[in-house]
């Protein structure tokens, strides 16, 4: 899986948990995906009692829902349709969190915004191309979790404006569970024998955890990002 592109493999991927054709043979891969659908509630609710309303970042939330829903339906009923609806609603709420992020607590203009889309999407698919079969598919997620990383550190230690310093913070603290996710979601199948129901469930709700975390952190940080606004006027 690619964040530049979509293409259905070859070989759908196998989970550890799944140990026949029937449309409930993944209940903990299915049911975990609950923890998106948790994050979305949680990040609608908070972002109702925000004024005034912040629309590109409710489309954010509605993402979030459909990434608990699309993987729900590929974790049901494999196959190429589904594939693609687990993957689509990634790729977009990796894209525009980053575009957000970037804009409102960083500052940074349209064009430095584009540069680290294409940068992102660049590292991902050179990340898959050049190992396609490590860490079960996680590895294309690595520059995710470094992009994450860079950028909770650059506004956890900028000086002055608390609000976007605790951004930061949040957004390292889900940098922390999101590689903690990709280590559950990477020995799935080299631990199936201790763990018959596997871990790929863990990797759900991990993320699920990280994205709540990250779209908190954008509600939690419009103060600052308003204050900015009203004082460049």
């Amino acid at each position: 899986m690619t964040v530049t592109g979509i293409s259905v493999p070859a070989a759908l991927p196998a989970y550890c948990e799944r140990t026949g054709p029937g449309p409930w043979a993944e209940p903990l891969d299915a049911v975990s995906n609950l923890a998106f659908l948790v994050a979305a509630a949680l990040a609608l609710l908070a972002w109702r009692r925000d004024r005034p309303r912040d629309w590109p970042l409710l489309l954010l939330v509605a993402d979030a829902g459909a990434i608990g829903l699309g993987s729900l339906a590929f974790h049901v009923a494999p196959g190429p349709l589904t594939w693609a609806g687990d993957v689509w609603p990634i790729r977009l709420y990796v894209l525009g969190h980053l575009a957000l992020a970037l804009r409102r607590l960083g500052g940074a203009g349209w064009l430095t915004t584009l540069g680290g889309l294409v940068a992102l999407s660049a590292a991902t698919t050179a990340a898959i191309r050049a190992w396609p079969a490590a860490l079960a598919g996680g590895v294309g997620y690595l520059p995710v979790l470094a992009a994450l990383t860079l950028l909770g550190g650059w506004l956890a230690w900028r000086p002055g404006e608390p609000e976007l310093r605790a951004a930061g913070r949040a957004h390292l603290v889900a940098a922390s569970t999101f590689a903690a996710a990709l280590v559950f979601r990477s020995i799935d199948l080299p631990a199936c024998a201790l763990f018959p129901a596997g871990t790929h469930f863990l990797w759900h709700l991990l993320t699920g955890l990280t994205v709540a975390l990250l779209l908190l952190a954008m509600v939690g940080s419009r103060g600052q990002v308003r204050c900015r606004a009203r004082t460049a006027e």
